[in-house]
């Protein structure tokens, strides 16, 4: 069974998922070259996060759980860091 923290973890990588895959959506619907940039960013975030998928979270070795961090840092501008997100 996986530890408190990295029940954490995995709820806020998540979250922040739905959040980029929201904010992709919003990006969509805007058509303008800055909008498109945007988007394209979010995408390779989400790659990023597709290329590190985990299948077992109770298995979470601390190189997986530094580099899921360091992701959902790098993200915090793709949603204006509005998550308040901390590494405890």
């Amino acid at each position: 069974m996986a530890d408190a923290r990295t029940t954490e973890l995995k709820h806020r990588v998540e979250a922040r998922r739905k959040e980029l895959e929201a904010r992709l959506h919003e990006l969509a619907a805007d058509t303008s070259a800055s909008s498109r940039e945007a988007a394209d960013r979010v995408r390779e975030s989400l790659d990023d996060l597709r290329d590190q998928a985990v299948e077992r979270w109770e298995e979470l070795s601390q190189a997986a759980r530094a580099r899921l961090d360091e992701w959902l840092r790098r993200t915090d501008k793709h949603v204006g860091a509005q998550s308040g997100s901390s590494t405890g």
